[in-house]
Parts: C-alpha cells; sequence; structure tokens
C-alpha cells in the first residue's frame, strides 16, 4: 500500500490544540497512530487534495526553521556526550519554544520509543524534517556518528537559511518603500482626489486627460465592487497555485521564470548552490551518490532543476559521469560541470562540491547587494514620480482655472 502525507488538527488531554504532519498508509492508520499518543483528533486531511496542498503551503510558511537548527544542536551536543536518545529527545523537546515544531518533535519521541529508528521517525514527518536530514542521520545511524552527523545538518540547514536571509534582507527595504508609496497613492487617490474634483467641478475648469485617468482611478477605488474584484482575484490566484502545484503548467512556468533578466539568474545560481552544498555534504557524510542526488532533488525550488537532476542521476546509473549528466540541460553551467568533472577525476567530489557552493553563495551575497543598491534609489524615484504625477494632475488644472478666473 502506497503511503501518503497526512496534516492533522488534534486536542490533548488537557484540552490544548496540536496540528502537523505525517506519513502513513491511509488515514484511518495515521488516526490510530494519534490515538496511541493520547490525541483526540479534530480534522485530518491527505496531502493530495486542495486542502491538503493549502496546508502544505501554510506549513512550509510557517517552519520554524531557527527552533529546527537549534534542536539539531541541542540533539547533537547531548548523543555526544553519551546521553540515550531518548533522554536527549526529551531534554531537547524541553527546550522547545515553537509549539508545532514541539509536537513534531513529540511525535518522533513517540515513534523512537517504539522502537523505529531516529531516520525513520523523521522521514514520518518531510514538512518539518526533509529529505536531506533524513539520508543524513540514516548514514550516521549506519556509521555511528549520529552526534556528527546532527551537527553537520545543523551546518547545512543554517546556510540553506543565511542564503534565505540575505534574500529577504536585500528585499525588505524596496518593499518597504514600495508597499508605502502604494499606500500614499492609495491615500491621495481615495481621499484627497475627490475634493479636488469638487472643487475643479465649481469652477467649471477644464480637465486635461491626465486628470481624466486620475478621476476615473480614483472612482474605480472607491466603488465597493473594486474591492469585491480584488477578494475574488486574489483567492482565484491561491486556489490555481495550489491547484497546478507539480502539474505540466507549474513545470513550464518554472523555466520561464528561469529565463527572466537578474531574478532567473539569481534563481539559476540558488539551485546550483543548494545542489552542490547537499550533495556534497552527503557524500562526507557516507551518504551513497544516488541518494544524496534524490535528497539534492528535495531542497531545490525550481523543478527544472530538479528533473536536471534526475537525468543526470539516471545517466549515473548507465555508467556515465555526474559532469556528463549535468552539462546535458545546460542548466548548470560551465563552471559547476567542470568542477564536478575534476571532482570525479580526483576522487574529491564531496570537497570540490562543497568549495563550489560556497563561491555561488557568495556570488549571490554580491549580486544581491548589487541590486539591492541599484534598485532601492531607482524605486524611490519612479514612485516620487507617481505620487508627483497624481499631486500635478490636480493641481496643474486648477491654477489654471483660478488664474482664468482673474
Amino acid at each position: 500500500m502506497s503511503t501518503a502525507v497526512f496534516y492533522y488538527h488534534a486536542r490533548c488531554d488537557d484540552g490544548s490544540v496540536v496540528s502537523g504532519s505525517m506519513i502513513a498508509d491511509s488515514k484511518v492508520d495515521a488516526v490510530k497512530r494519534l490515538r496511541l499518543r493520547r490525541l483526540f483528533v479534530t480534522s485530518i486531511e491527505d496531502a493530495k487534495g486542495v486542502r491538503g496542498r493549502a496546508g502544505a503551503l501554510l506549513a512550509a510558511v510557517a517552519m520554524p526553521r531557527a527552533a529546527r537548527i537549534a534542536f539539531m544542536r541541542t540533539l547533537a551536543t547531548l548523543v555526544g556526550s553519551s546521553t540515550s536518545l531518548q533522554r536527549a529527545l526529551c531534554v531537547a523537546i524541553e527546550q522547545c519554544a515553537d509549539r508545532r515544531f514541539k509536537e513534531s518533535l513529540q511525535a518522533v519521541a513517540s515513534d523512537v520509543d517504539g522502537g523505529a529508528l531516529l531516520s525513520e521517525a523523521f522521514a514520518r514527518r518531510p514538512d518539518e524534517f526533509p529529505e536531506v536530514v533524513v539520508a543524513m542521520v540514516a548514514a550516521g545511524e549506519l556509521g555511528g556518528v549520529l552526534d556528527q552527523v546532527l551537527e553537520r545538518c545543523a551546518e547545512l540547514l543554517e546556510q540553506r537559511d543565511s542564503l534565505n536571509r540575505q534574500l529577504a534582507a536585500a528585499l525588505a527595504y524596496p518593499a518597504f518603500v514600495l508597499v508605502t508609496s502604494m499606500a500614499i497613492l492609495g491615500f491621495l487617490l481615495v481621499f484627497t482626489v475627490p475634493g479636488f474634483v469638487a472643487i475643479l467641478a465649481q469652477l467649471h475648469a477644464t480637465i486635461p486627460l491626465p486628470t481624466r485617468i486620475l478621476i476615473w482611478a480614483s472612482n474605480a477605488l472607491r466603488s465597493p465592487s473594486t474591492l469585491t474584484s480584488f477578494i475574488a482575484g486574489a483567492a482565484a490566484t491561491g486556489a490555481l497555485a495550489v491547484s497546478v502545484h507539480g502539474t505540466r503548467a507549474a513545470r513550464w512556468m518554472d523555466r520561464r521564470l528561469l529565463d527572466i533578466p537578474v531574478a532567473g539568474a539569481l534563481r539559476r545560481q540558488g539551485n546550483v548552490a543548494a545542489f552542490a552544498r547537499t550533495t556534497g555534504t552527503l557524500l562526507q557524510c557516507g551518504v551513497p551518490i544516488g541518494s544524496a542526488l534524490d535528497a539534492a532533488c528535495g531542497v531545490m525550488t525550481s523543478q527544472a532543476y530538479r528533473q536536471a537532476v534526475r537525468d543526470a542521476k539516471s545517466m549515473l546509473e548507465e555508467g556515465r559521469p555526474l559532469s556528463a549528466g549535468l552539462a546535458r540541460g545546460g542548466l548548470f553551467g560551465t563552471l559547476c560541470v567542470h568542477m564536478a568533472a575534476v571532482g570525479e577525476e580526483s576522487g574529491a567530489l564531496d570537497s570540490v562540491l562543497l568549495r563550489l557552493a560556497k563561491h555561488v553563495e557568495r556570488e549571490v551575497e554580491l549580486k544581491l547587494r548589487g541590486l539591492t543598491a541599484i534598485v532601492e534609489p531607482a524605486l524611490i524615484l519612479v514612485m516620487g514620480a507617481a505620487v508627483g504625477g497624481v499631486v500635478g494632475s490636480v493641481l496643474i488644472p486648477m491654477y489654471a482655472a483660478i488664474g482664468s478666473v482673474h
């Protein structure tokens, strides 16, 4: 029987509400396992359904990355000090402040107490513990170096989150300027322009084309149907995003996004860095290259890159080198292909890929800084011109009308 991911909400004995995700053979099996933990299930949805996909998106947004990294480091320290895994989990759970993640950790501890391996317990909760973490922990259990692997997991997750934080920081100020400017424009159009329009009507002023467009925009924004249309459009867009996720249309759109100037290049480099760091780290932990490539697919944000890695794995299984597989799709670039070839020839593919990841991450950081330095003043000029255009479209005909009176 095939397994599926289920998202659930449940109540504990003390009445508190918990939520999380798990892999189970069926909905009935998932409910039985939750009841063994003395949880009363209030709702449970399959990830393949629309509500389940919405739950997956919400879980991805709400993922407590800092809490996960802290948990990995705490667990690594405790296991490295010869603490039993069950006791280490209990202590790490007590240190966790995030309620949703704490529920997942309690489920992990319950599975481990029931005889499951830590990697198996992690694998049952793919939203909290990605495939790369599961593969690394499994390798650590097999090699008897679980503490070292957990520390590397924390370092890998920290590097990925660091790149995401840099991107968020680069976009924060331009986004603030954009939102503030749009709010000012909206205030002018909704509250200020109608008053000036009434004055222009009393003066019997000739209204030029820019001012007529401005009046039309003001009337549209103040119309109740506009708000209704906006809400309906946003809801339809969200439903469409959920429904097409993973389909051929989504893959086509993903490929087109990679061709966008500047932003597409940054996205390409981000995926190359994620591939190189994940694969290199897994190979260092002793994970077979096939499993490492599977896990790398799980951390890449582009479906086109995921497919390219799958194709490279297929060629690798046929006896072709990894570098040839990476070169086939044309997505990984000359530098990545060349360094992969060097790593294969020298027998140090893991260290070469990690060096490549560090280089590409540094390039992404420099590009983000340069892009921010250009976008911020350009955005301020554009939005300033827009606000000035609104004010000018109202004041110029008014001054002309007042001048004609005299």
